[in-house]
């Protein structure tokens, strides 16, 4: 106890310029030790987007061309599932890669289903069940992280965001296992591709993720698809 009176007195007596000057010096002594801090980037980590820059949006065909430089074979290709498919981002993708493997979870919408098209789930949804190209992965949705990490690593991660706000978008309706397929492929040099809707609600928490995770995005506005009443 008088050792914390004692604090708080010293406290006091600090004019507060000078506390303001001891913060910057050692900020500078930091920066000049550590060239190399987070606030300036490293090729692994780059620096964070100023708050408040946009995300560059790219066009419909910068897209194709990208998808058509990809390095892999058959990439895997994880998307946004549920509700929150981007069914412009997967069409233009289908359009461009002859053979790849599509990881969803609980897929609602009609998704490519031609040869060289596989699906990847541990959570069946109406899209892809009793498909005869559907590789079902039994598994719990907890498990999925430590699948990406260790058996089926993502080659691109498509996202349906939100618009761009104060430097991030927002997963919106659908996050679950997403974060880390984002995770997963910046760590492999992998590509994440975002449609940014504005229609997709913003959300925070685990949803709200930096610009600077985003290496293409593009705007499509499009209605989000709802549930359908099953008939009794």
């Amino acid at each position: 106890l008088h050792g914390q009176s004692g604090d708080r007195r010293w406290r006091r007596r600090l004019p507060g310029r000078a506390t303001f000057g001891w913060s910057q010096s050692l900020l500078t002594l930091a920066r000049n030790a550590f060239p190399h801090s987070a606030d300036r980037g490293t090729p692994d980590h780059p620096p964070p987007v100023p708050y408040g820059q946009s995300v560059q949006f790219v066009s419909e065909h910068e897209l194709l061309d990208r998808f058509g430089s990809l390095p892999t074979a058959e990439p895997r290709v994880v998307v946004s599932g549920n509700f929150a498919t981007p069914k412009r981002l997967v069409d233009l993708f289908d359009t461009t890669v002859e053979s790849y493997r599509l990881f969803i979870l609980n897929a609602q919408e009609v998704l490519p289903n031609r040869e060289g098209v596989v699906y990847e789930t541990p959570f069946v949804g109406p899209a892809m069940r009793g498909h005869a190209a559907l590789d079902y992965l039994p598994m719990r949705l907890s498990l999925v992280p430590q699948l990406f990490a260790i058996a089926r690593p993502p080659d691109v991660v498509m996202l349906h965001t939100s618009l761009p706000r104060k430097g991030k978008v927002s997963l919106g309706i659908e996050v679950n296992i997403l974060p880390a397929a984002i995770e997963r492929a910046k760590s492999n040099g992998g590509l994440v591709v975002a449609q940014c809707n504005p229609k997709m609600p913003y959300t925070y928490g685990d949803g709200e993720i930096d610009i600077a995770e985003v290496d293409l995005a593009f705007e499509c506005e499009a209605p989000l698809p709802v549930p359908t009443r099953r008939p009794s």
